[in-house]
């Protein structure tokens, strides 16, 4: 599913430069992962997602840091009073 970024991510590299691995913003591929149970209260772990970032590796993020097509358009209808 698409989402949109909600954070910055950025890293060094090597040569002194920054590479730039999620945009606020920006529309990213995400998978959502399996839920994850903690085994001593068997209480669900916050939902995160698997994402395809600028450089094309894949990384686990909070849900909270993403916004789903579905949000986004709601948020859209809402503050245009549909």
């Amino acid at each position: 599913m698409k989402c949109q970024s909600k954070i910055e991510v950025s890293m060094s590299n090597p040569f002194g430069g920054v590479n730039h691995i999620l945009i606020m913003g920006k529309m990213y591929e995400c998978e959502i992962t399996p839920t994850i149970y903690d085994p001593n209260t068997y209480n669900p772990a916050k939902p995160s997602y698997v994402v395809t970032c600028e450089d094309g590796k894949f990384r686990k993020y909070d849900a909270d840091h993403f916004i789903t097509l579905t949000e986004l358009r709601e948020t859209k209808l809402n503050e245009l009073g549909i």
